[in-house]
């Protein structure tokens, strides 16, 4: 019986020592998702905003990675422990209830008011999920969760407690659905890039023509002339930094090659670069 005894003992402590680790790493993972936000470009050269997220190697945090939204995966034994810890704190708030009159309210006052958790609700009736919601007020998807649920049981609502399985299909799902978003406007994009190469093609060959019978009676009798003006290489500039399109696009349109586009470009720029310096030089 003894044996027996020291025997249960033995994994109540081991269970303890889990449970401990457990809650460290939780922590972790939490204050991984305080870190402040940082500013990328992404691969159509737009500025976007990246937060950070814990990566985990098995149950453990083991690092931390910079997305465009606050969504990931919670191992499973780490969201038991979660959940346990949701539940163990509720059971002592309602002991509470039961054991004093009139309570006073002690600890940390929560910084979210009911006007922010009323919409928060809202947003998730349009159908959009906790992470997109967590995304847009700038938190993570377990505050807006728990804040809803306890918004919902304090004024007689009924709340279905989401499985694991459900909260990752979830986020699977919104990753996928913006996974289609960012290639239906990648899509776009292109169209649009092809209608404008076709417009340009359309018009650009009596243009170069004429430029080109310009060039030649300006400098008759002076050898050689430029085959591309500089009011040809300002286009140039435009499509590609305007527009977006590539060296490659570009000498597709103007019947050129890339390295003379990239060239062009490149001396254009270096000798706009230089006459604003001299004019900063001469204002000064």
């Amino acid at each position: 019986m003894a044996k027996q005894t020291e025997y249960q003992k033995e994994k109540m402590e081991e269970q303890l020592r889990k449970e401990d680790m457990y809650d460290v790493h939780l922590w972790k993972a939490l204050e991984i998702l305080k870190m402040p936000t940082k500013l990328g470009i992404d691969k159509d050269n737009n500025f976007v905003i990246l937060y950070p997220v814990p990566l985990f190697k098995s149950y453990r945090v083991s690092g931390v990675e910079y997305k465009t939204n606050q969504a990931f995966i919670l191992p499973d034994v780490l969201f038991d422990r979660l959940a346990e810890n949701e539940d163990v704190i509720e059971a002592i708030n309602k002991k509470r209830k039961r054991t004093t009159k009139a309570p006073d309210k002690k600890g940390r006052p929560s910084k979210y008011t009911e006007d922010d958790i009323v919409k928060w609700i809202e947003m998730l009736g349009a159908g959009m999920t906790y992470g997109q919601v967590a995304t847009e007020v700038k938190t993570n998807a377990n505050t807006i969760a728990y804040h809803v649920n306890k918004y919902k049981k304090a004024k007689g609502f009924e709340v279905k407690r989401k499985t694991k399985k459900e909260i990752n299909q979830e986020v699977k799902a919104q990753n996928e659905a913006e996974r289609l978003a960012k290639e239906k406007a990648k899509e776009a994009e292109k169209a649009r890039k092809e209608a404008l190469i076709e417009a340009k093609k359309a018009t650009i060959t009596e243009v170069l023509a004429e430029r080109h019978k310009k060039a030649q009676r300006a400098n008759s009798g002076q050898g050689r002339y430029k085959l591309f003006d500089d009011e040809t290489v300002r286009e140039w500039v435009e499509l590609k930094y305007k527009e977006g399109l590539s060296n490659e696009e570009i000498a597709d349109i103007y019947s050129s090659s890339k390295f003379t586009i990239r060239d062009k470009v490149s001396h254009y720029l270096s000798e706009m670069i230089k006459e604003a310096t001299v004019n900063e030089q001469i204002i000064v």
